[in-house]
């Protein structure tokens, strides 16, 4: 228990600090020194970060296909103004040639 005592003080020692990359790195090079059930608090917390991370990435993800979409669907419009544009001069053309005759 000593042993555990002196894991969990300096570990406190550590997040006094505040850096929170020296403590994950703390926990995870003694993480055979701790009792099973702080292992498992442990590595819950480790999951529930990295679900946190995989939501963000995939929210960051969602979003720039979003706006792919966004940009496709505008570019989809324009093209159908120009297409009609074309449609139209064409036509005026066809009929100022055939008055011409």
């Amino acid at each position: 228990m000593a042993n555990f005592l002196d894991l969990y003080n300096q570990f406190l020692e550590i997040i006094e600090k505040g850096n929170e990359e020296e403590a994950r790195d703390f926990l995870i090079s003694h993480f055979d020194e701790f009792p099973d059930d702080i292992k498992s608090s442990i590595v819950g917390v480790f999951f529930e970060e990295a679900v946190d991370k995989s939501y963000y990435a995939l929210t960051a993800q969602i979003e720039y296909f979003r706006q792919i979409l966004e940009t496709k669907e505008v570019l989809e419009k324009l093209k159908r103004m120009l297409e009609d544009k074309r449609r139209e001069l064409e036509l005026k053309r066809e009929i100022m040639g055939s008055e011409e005759e």
